[in-house]
């Protein structure tokens, strides 16, 4: 279980769109959609070794409170950094929390 006080950093979500540029074509912007605090977890050597093993790289694990605004196909920017949605599992059996791995984007 996760307290307030754990969810101590700031982070955005980003959609990429797709829009009309006027000569027959598209452009893709990024928007935010959304924005909350976080728990923010480095993945350490054993996530590392078991993800690596199964073909993805996590680099952290985002905790935030449960919403229904966000996608898996969005992208997350913290302290500086994209990083791209592996998934999304609820915590709890209340579904209070989601645990989002993400894997950097460089």
């Amino acid at each position: 279980m996760y307290g307030a006080g754990q969810l101590d950093q700031q982070i955005t979500f980003y959609r990429s769109r797709l829009n009309a540029d006027g000569m027959g074509g598209f452009e893709s912007n990024d928007a935010p959609i959304y924005q909350c605090w976080a728990k923010v977890k480095r993945t350490g050597a054993h996530e590392a070794f078991t993800a690596q093993s199964t073909g993805r790289v996590i680099n952290c694990t985002f905790v935030i409170r449960y919403t229904d605004k966000i996608k898996e196909y969005d992208y997350i920017q913290y302290n500086g950094m994209k990083f791209n949605i592996v998934g999304m599992p609820t915590l709890d059996v209340r579904g209070n929390f989601l645990e989002i791995a993400a894997e950097i984007i460089e």
